[in-house]
């Protein structure tokens, strides 16, 4: 896969992708789980090493895909309880949601 098409799939420059290749800029967990999945990949063999600090791969495609960190980030500013609760429910019910929720 060429650097330009690999920087549309993160969203950035084909010069940006050179530098994350050379090591010249931090790439965040997300982007990289962007990148693993644009190459039909995995976090741990694109790095050769393990995720530190409890992300684990799964979490890290689930924030790849679009609107995903957008959407956490807004759900965290529900101060409710109840109302954070009742999206889950409504989302739960859209996708027929298998996972359980926190009370």
């Amino acid at each position: 896969m060429s650097q330009a098409k690999l920087g549309e799939a993160l969203g950035v420059t084909a010069q940006q992708v050179q530098k994350y290749e050379k090591g010249q800029t931090p790439l965040a967990q997300v982007k990289l789980a962007k990148a693993a999945a644009a190459l039909g990949t995995t976090i741990s063999e694109l790095t050769n090493a393990r995720l530190t600090g409890g992300i684990s791969e799964q979490v890290l495609a689930q924030l790849a895909t679009p609107g995903s960190v957008e959407l956490l980030t807004l759900y965290a500013q529900i101060g409710d309880a109840r109302t954070r609760r009742a999206l889950l429910l409504i989302v739960q019910s859209m996708t027929g949601g298998g996972i359980s929720t926190p009370s």
